[in-house]
């Protein structure tokens, strides 16, 4: 695991040397009582981030997920003043 912080993103890319996966025959086989990647890519999109995932069976896998820094992305920094 490796987060970084940018001026204008944070980044973090996690991997592996597992057995990896085909990360598009995963999204349409996806049973719904689990939310696996979709509810990443969604979780993602929330918080206004890219997600990237490169994996082929075989080779292990490796997820990166860009998050625009607020001051980018318009928003305002929440005091926690009360």
């Amino acid at each position: 695991m490796k987060p970084t912080t940018e001026p204008t993103r944070y980044r973090l890319v996690i991997a592996d040397d597992g057995h990896g996966f085909d990360p598009e025959a995963s999204v349409e086989g996806e049973e719904r009582h689990s939310y696996g990647l979709a509810g990443i890519r969604e979780r993602a999109e929330l918080i206004g981030a890219r997600l990237g995932i490169v994996s082929r069976p075989g080779t292990g896998t490796t997820v990166e997920v860009i998050v625009p820094h607020p001051a980018n992305r318009g928003l305002r920094e929440v005091s926690e003043k009360g």
